[in-house]
């Protein structure tokens, strides 16, 4: 199954009801960003450089908890926590599964061992670990050796836990389908739940313009993502999916 039965249901329900009152625009998911900081480089990211002047500006667990209550159409939320402060992401996502959210907590991984304690398993509760490759091209992405090796002990030991995990994959203009598919398989043999795909996208601040990619090439290349792919769950949106394939 594409997405736990639970979020499934409450989307269909979500959707149709805004349908039926003729409602054309509304939110599906709602991604907080607590802080902007992150103890990475990765090499196609331009965010810790673009926003510098508030690099050291973090939300308070009270004012994640306005902003996701402010979003009360949207069910799901991708909790975006881009630094090494995992530990104070647990009063919140208690708080926002208490309210039937269900959370998609974005990492690089390198800390899930270190905070799993922390956290109880749910079936509204994702880790979701950003992997840009298999070892060697991932950890030269993100610039920094060890990271993918690191991320793979916390995801056996957060699937030994019995957490639902998932991985999140840039793909950029040099990036070859096939070692993603093989890292695919590789993450499916460690029981992880599902994938998710996205383009990267150009950031000013990033002096390589080279490895993004212009619109016809990233329609080339999701074409191709769903010839090679398309036998994992993938997690990503159907509909972003069409969108980056050019089919809407």
């Amino acid at each position: 199954m594409r997405f736990p039965l639970s979020l499934t249901t409450r989307m269909t329900g979500y959707i149709a009801g805004n349908r039926i009152r003729g409602v054309e625009r509304f939110p599906l998911v709602m991604m907080l960003e607590p802080l902007h900081a992150c103890n990475l480089t990765c090499t196609g990211c331009g965010r810790i450089r673009e926003y510098r002047p508030t690099i050291t500006q973090k939300l308070t667990v009270n004012q994640c908890l306005a902003a996701a209550g402010g979003m009360r159409r949207a069910d799901c939320l991708d909790l975006r926590r881009r630094a090494d402060h995992l530990s104070e992401l647990d009063v919140p996502v208690r708080e926002l599964l208490n309210r039937k959210r269900h959370i998609y907590l974005c990492t690089h991984g390198m800390f899930i061992r270190r905070r799993l304690h922390e956290f109880r398993p749910s079936s509204r509760f994702f880790f979701n670990v950003h992997l840009d490759g298999l070892e060697q091209t991932h950890d030269m992405a993100v610039e920094r050796p060890g990271v993918f090796r690191e991320a793979i002990e916390g995801i056996k030991a957060a699937k030994a836990a019995g957490f639902l995990v998932c991985s999140n994959t840039t793909i950029y203009k040099q990036t070859d389908l096939r070692e993603i598919r093989d890292l695919f398989d590789y993450l499916q043999s460690l029981h992880v739940d599902g994938f998710m795909i996205s383009p990267a996208y150009s950031y000013a601040a990033v002096q390589d313009k080279e490895i993004f990619m212009t619109r016809a090439e990233i329609q080339a290349k999701f074409r191709e993502a769903n010839r090679l792919l398309e036998r994992f769950n993938l997690m990503t949106s159907p509909i972003y999916m069409e969108f980056l394939r050019g089919e809407r």
